[in-house]
């Protein structure tokens, strides 16, 4: 299990089981960002051990974090932050699932911080359950065909086949009109054509 602690400084830990399913175990704290101050919440487990959430980096902004054990399911390991997407300075990581694979969004305003500009993202292990990858805004992996009238706000879940859900507006006839709504969406991958 994880969750946040709400001591002097809110930090992510860990609880593991002192056998499986167990009532009884330990609990140790993930700690923070490096260079970061020590205030982390995490959000999701995966089989691997590997632990996502929200953490205050070095810039003082939040930032998605990727917790990955030393051992698989091991209760030492390193932090690393995710990043944001380009132009928004903030980043939460909701889920993550058995290979590595994380979801989230990215948050912040527009240049003259009049707009809230919010983004769902996916981050994709350069090797499975790997701390090193690439964070993409999943409006780049949408067709155009299938992605019309939609922008794609809070990536909530992502199971082992790559399916993410989240939540968004859909604007049927673009701007103007009918005012968008607020619906939640399903993201199915596609294998890319062989050359």
């Amino acid at each position: 299990a994880v969750g946040n602690r709400f001591a002097a400084q809110g930090q992510a830990f860990l609880w593991t089981p002192s056998s499986p399913n167990g009532t009884t175990g330990s609990m140790i704290t993930l700690g923070g960002l490096p260079g970061g101050l020590e205030q982390s919440s995490a959000n999701a487990i995966n089989t691997h051990g590997q632990v996502v959430g929200v953490g205050v980096s070095d810039e003082f902004y939040d930032a998605a974090f990727l917790w990955t054990p030393t051992a698989p399911n091991g209760s030492t390991g390193s932090m690393v932050s995710l990043g944001s997407l380009p132009g928004i300075n903030h980043s939460r990581a909701e889920d993550i699932n058995s290979q590595g694979q994380v979801v989230g969004f990215s948050e912040g305003f527009n240049e003259d911080s009049t707009e809230e500009i919010v983004r769902a993202f996916v981050w994709t292990p350069l090797t499975p359950n790997g701390s090193a990858g690439g964070l993409v805004d999943l409006h780049s992996l949408v067709t155009p065909a299938s992605g019309a009238g939609w922008t794609l706000h809070f990536a909530t879940g992502i199971n082992d086949f790559g399916q993410i859900v989240g939540s968004g507006t859909f604007d049927p006839d673009g701007p103007g009109g009918i005012d968008p709504v607020s619906r939640g969406f399903l993201l199915t991958p596609v294998p890319e054509p062989s050359s």
